[in-house]
């Protein structure tokens, strides 16, 4: 893997609406932009995504950056939703089945491009039925190059970064998502796809974004497994509750995980 004093992480997260009866409705109407012609803003882009609301947020060299990056996108995206609708950042919801089925035909298409999990398998992200149910994803991308796509090594970079990463969310991220809805669907763990500019891990809900006290140690955590694996060393093998996986993780130089993470800033 090539050296970079600094990576860049970004992210691509999804979250839906609910409204005054705290019933989920789609966001295909309500927020600018779709995947082909996002909306631009201060420090992403925003987009309707099927029913959910989806942004990309910029490559951020810092946790502070990282952060703010998200809070500001947030802001945004809260000026042009109306005021009486709830951002829920449910890793899984379910529409009203007579609601969903007015809906148009394009808010309700599922597609999305296999990925790959790090046993070498092909992912098939959306199986063939879901219903009115619809899944949230928080999508990590991790950066630390250009044009990688014609180094050799890269795929297999990838590979061993992302079995590394998993390694440290798996064991974290019981604390804030658990949503077997979601698993059996979507976001099997060791998810990913090569990039040009590296990597993006496609395990994670959506379950981070409800709390911001998380966005600096996700930065972290994807920042000490690149420089770990740059020494040839693997991130360390973490078992126990979450003070003892933080105890451990900073005893060999890594994040501490936020205690009292869970202050929301929007919705539920």
């Amino acid at each position: 893997m090539e050296y970079h004093e600094q990576i860049k992480v970004g992210a691509d997260p999804e979250f839906f609406l609910l409204d005054e009866a705290k019933i989920n409705i789609s966001a295909h109407d309500i927020v600018p932009g779709t995947k082909k012609d996002p909306f631009p803003l201060k420090h992403g882009a925003l987009q309707a995504d099927g029913t959910a609301v989806e942004f990309n947020v910029l490559p951020s060299r810092t946790r502070g950056e990282f952060s703010d990056n998200i809070t500001s996108i947030l802001d945004e995206i809260r000026g042009r939703v109306p005021k009486e609708l709830t951002f829920d950042f449910s890793p899984s919801v379910q529409y009203p089945e007579n609601y969903f089925n007015e809906l148009p035909t394009l808010s309700k298409e599922l597609g999305c491009d296999p990925d790959v999990n790090v046993d070498g398998k092909l992912n098939m992200p959306n199986p063939p039925e879901k219903g009115t149910w619809r899944t949230g994803a928080g999508h990590l991308h991790t950066g630390w190059g250009e044009d990688l796509l014609d180094n050799v090594d890269h795929a297999e970079d990838c590979r061993r970064y992302i079995e590394n990463l998993d390694s440290l969310w798996c064991a974290f991220s019981p604390a804030f998502e658990f949503d077997p809805f979601r698993t059996r669907l979507y976001g099997r763990p060791g998810s990913y796809r090569v990039k040009p500019y590296g990597v993006e891990y496609r395990t994670p809900s959506n379950a981070w974004l409800k709390y911001p006290k998380l966005y600096p140690f996700i930065f972290e955590l994807c920042s000490y497994t690149y420089h770990t694996m740059l020494g040839g060393n693997p991130v360390p093998k973490l078992r126990g509750n979450i003070p003892n996986k933080t105890y451990d993780l900073v005893a060999q130089g890594g994040p501490s995980f936020p205690k009292n993470f869970k202050e929301i800033r929007y919705g539920c």
